[in-house]
Parts: C-alpha cells; structure tokens; sequence
C-alpha cells in the first residue's frame, strides 16, 4: 500500500557563496572558531570511539564495549524478526517478498536458524578474533 509522504524542500533563495558570511577581509578572519584544546579533545575522543582497544575504549576493538553489548544483540535480532512476522498482523502491515507473496512463518524460521541466536549468550571478547562484519 503506497502512502502520501509530504516532503517539503529546504528553501535555497539565499547565497550559496561563504565569503559572503566569512568575508576575507574581517578582522577576525584567520582566527579559529575552535580552541586547538578543544580540537585535540575531539580528536582524542574520535579514537577513543573508533579505535580503542583499552579497557575504557568505547570501540569495537575494546572488551568492555564487547561486554557492554553482546547481551542487547539477541534482544534487538529478535526484535527486527518479530517486525517482519507476518503472523498476526493486520492485512495492510504484512511484508511482501519481490514474487509479491506474503513471507511466512517458515521464511522467518529459516533466517532465525540461520542466525543461531543462541550462540550470543556464549560468546564473548577474544582478542585473537577481534574483526568488523557489516
């Protein structure tokens, strides 16, 4: 069922050029819109988040962060699969496979075997196998 989404463009009637909010020619031009304090904190914070293997990293390369949300994983998988469930829902929420037949139950079965949900409970941070899967 195809619905009506209002999109309303972004009104684009003013200039697009900078220097005519960031004159070359102003005082203050050359200085920084940001302390070199606060763009070292950000960038220490950016690898921190991103690369982190210390205990306190919040990465995925760090075991705490591993720790911390192993146990939300089975919880959200499960989630997403009860959304695609077609089983009691009504007519107009079911979901549609591409030969626009409605995917059953076995369909959501296969997937959740396929998964294997309950090897999550048993896992946790090994270093040696430290990857990233999209």
């Amino acid at each position: 069922m195809a619905m009506d989404v209002p999109i309303y463009d972004y009104p684009l009637n003013y200039s697009q050029t900078v220097s005519d909010y960031l004159p070359s020619n102003a005082s203050d031009y050359s200085t920084p819109m940001l302390t070199p304090e606060y763009q070292k904190q950000q960038l220490k914070d950016f690898y921190n988040h991103y690369f982190s293997s210390t205990p306190q990293g919040l990465s995925p390369w760090s075991e705490q962060m591993v720790a911390a949300i192993l146990p939300f994983i089975r919880q959200f998988e499960l989630t997403i699969l009860e959304a695609f469930n077609n089983q009691n829902k009504p007519f107009d929420k079911r979901h549609y496979a591409e030969n626009f037949q409605q995917k059953n139950i076995e369909w959501i079965n296969s997937i959740q075997q396929n998964i294997n949900l309950d090897t999550i409970d048993t896992h946790g941070f090994q270093q040696q196998n430290r990857a990233i899967a999209i």
